[in-house]
């Protein structure tokens, strides 16, 4: 999502530090290393043509979504996924803008501005996530409804019904479509 605040278009989006593509194929774990997508917020100020970046995550986290409500205007709450490989999501994530992130962390977990981490379970992959709002537009709260996914178990070879109650977790609720 983007926004504009006075001279400045801001930005969050997620980024590689160093991408080496070549060092990315196959579904080996130890290779997310090189692809360790991080959540940033970027400014770009449009009168002096400067930039800046805060770093908002640990790594790896990836398909940023908002309440589309909120499109194009600033908002508080950015849901991703986490990733167990290039490929793999494996959970689903929360996080406040409007708390500071634990930037000391090495991996992703609640605290700081993570609010919320969801995982698929063993074996289960999932798909980015959308987020519903409850009641369209912007006169309830932004992180009121849910957010949908797929999620595929490939230890059985079948979507996983997911229809679960995240209210502890995220104050939403998460839901995955079987295909």
């Amino acid at each position: 999502n983007a926004w504009e605040e006075e001279d400045e278009v801001v930005l969050i989006t997620c980024r590689l530090e160093n991408p080496d593509l070549d060092q990315v194929n196959g579904a080996i774990k130890e290779k997310l290393e090189n692809f360790s997508n991080e959540l940033y917020e970027m400014r770009f100020n449009m009168k002096t043509g400067e930039a800046s970046q805060k770093k908002l995550s640990a790594s790896a986290v990836d398909f940023p979504r908002v309440n589309e409500s909120y499109t194009g205007r600033k908002q508080q709450y950015v849901y991703g996924t986490t990733l167990d490989s290039i490929a793999k999501v494996t959970g689903i994530i929360k996080f406040d803008l409007h708390t500071k992130p634990d930037l000391g962390k090495t991996k992703l977990e609640v605290g700081g501005n993570v609010q919320g981490l969801y995982d698929l379970g063993p074996g289960r992959f999932g798909s980015e996530a959308v987020f519903v709002p409850r009641v369209p537009g912007t006169d309830s709260e932004e992180d009121d409804g849910y957010l949908i996914c797929f999620v595929h178990d490939e230890n059985t070879g079948y979507p996983f019904p997911l229809n679960t109650s995240l209210n502890e977790l995220y104050e939403i609720k998460l839901y995955a479509l079987s295909a």
